[in-house]
């Protein structure tokens, strides 16, 4: 009879085709992005709500979004080709986690198609995507706790606002004091100097 064996190796198999996050210098935007997803609730129903959103790691903007009553594939799809339509994206790195959205056929393909790079993070670590993680924060602290959602629509709506200031209004430390879509195009003006940043 076989025996059950309880004392096995506990530690998680890494995902096929595993590129591990490696250490970017980088000098200009739409080097790096990163890409995760959050979750909401929406009070009024008991549903929950999910965003797949990008940020540009070296201007701090969020660069696509999209929000959805559902998790799958095509919602990661619709926020990363959202930013790619909205962005030279020439020698892109884009970074997440070990999601089955982003490890399933039909996202391969498309950054295969799209010539874009693609690393994940260490199997547990969300702190190896800290630039999206950082901004989830935010998103919670100063939109998601402060709001009763009524519906998705409502919820979408808000969260587009939210976003739009965020990148177009609200200053952030890590990019001079200054909203993330005006330090974008003050260096793709050349009216300021990039600085190397590590990520």
């Amino acid at each position: 009879m076989d025996v059950l064996d309880l004392l096995q190796d506990k530690t998680t198999i890494k995902p096929d085709n595993y590129q591990l996050k490696q250490k970017r210098e980088l000098t200009a935007p739409n080097q790096l992005w990163e890409m995760d997803m959050v979750q909401m609730y929406l009070d009024k129903s008991g549903r929950w709500v999910y965003m797949f959103d990008i940020i540009d790691v070296y201007t701090r903007e969020i660069v696509g979004h999209h929000v959805s009553l559902r998790c799958r594939t095509d919602e990661a799809l619709k926020a990363l080709k959202q930013a790619v339509n909205s962005r030279d994206i020439d020698n892109l790195v884009l970074r997440t986690d070990n999601g089955t959205q982003f490890r399933s056929k039909d996202f391969q393909s498309y950054i295969s198609k799209t010539n874009i790079e693609h690393e994940r993070i260490a199997v547990n670590t969300p702190e190896q995507n800290s630039h999206i993680e950082s901004f989830h924060g935010t998103l919670k602290r100063e939109e998601v706790y402060q709001n009763y959602y009524r519906h998705i629509a409502h919820c979408k709506g808000s969260i587009d606002e939210f976003i739009a200031k965020y990148n177009q209004e609200r200053p952030h430390s890590s990019v001079s004091g200054v909203p993330p879509a005006y330090y974008h195009s003050q260096l793709v003006n050349e009216l300021i100097d990039g600085v190397k940043l590590v990520a």
